[in-house]
């Protein structure tokens, strides 16, 4: 059986990471940067994300058909290894 969390014991316990001190920056708003740089880099990050290759998505005649084609070769293959014939 699980024994229950024992509140007491862990609180004595040192904290496994260091908190954050200080300000903290207000809820929901965010920072504008109107610096060149970051705007050049924005840029040149968007149009290098670009160049990726989006992954092509199978339709479902295009899975039907590989699916069929499966078969055959599945079928092919025990029909030549009950034949005796050495199929690669």
């Amino acid at each position: 059986m699980k024994a229950n969390f024992d509140l007491k014991a862990s609180l004595s316990k040192p904290l496994t990471y260091k908190p954050h001190k200080g300000k903290l920056k207000p809820f929901g708003v965010s920072k504008e940067n109107t610096s060149d740089q970051s705007v050049v880099g924005q840029v040149q990050a968007v149009v290098s994300h670009q160049n990726y290759k989006q992954h092509q998505v199978q339709t479902r005649e295009e899975r039907r058909a590989k699916q069929i084609e499966d078969r055959k070769e599945k079928k092919e293959k025990i029909l030549g290894a009950r034949r005796g014939l050495v199929m690669t």
